[in-house]
C-alpha cells in the first residue's frame, strides 16, 4: 500500500536511494495519501532522473 511509504519511512532510520536513478510505480491513486508518498520517497532518491506513475482505471 502506497499509503503507508510516509509511515514506514518515519519508524526507520534516515536513508537514501543515493544510486536509484528510474522508478516505475504502479497502480497510483491520485488520492492526497498516494501524492504524500510519492513525495516522500522523492525527498530520498537524490539522483533520481525519471519517475513513472502508472494510476489505477
Amino acid at each position: 500500500d502506497v499509503g503507508r511509504i510516509p509511515e514506514l519511512l518515519q519508524n526507520q532510520q534516515p536513508f537514501q536511494f543515493s544510486n536509484l536513478l528510474h522508478l516505475k510505480l504502479q497502480k497510483m491513486s491520485l488520492s492526497a495519501h498516494s501524492v504524500h508518498a510519492v513525495d516522500c520517497l522523492l525527498k530520498i532518491m537524490p539522483s533520481i532522473e525519471s519517475l513513472i506513475l502508472e494510476f489505477a482505471p
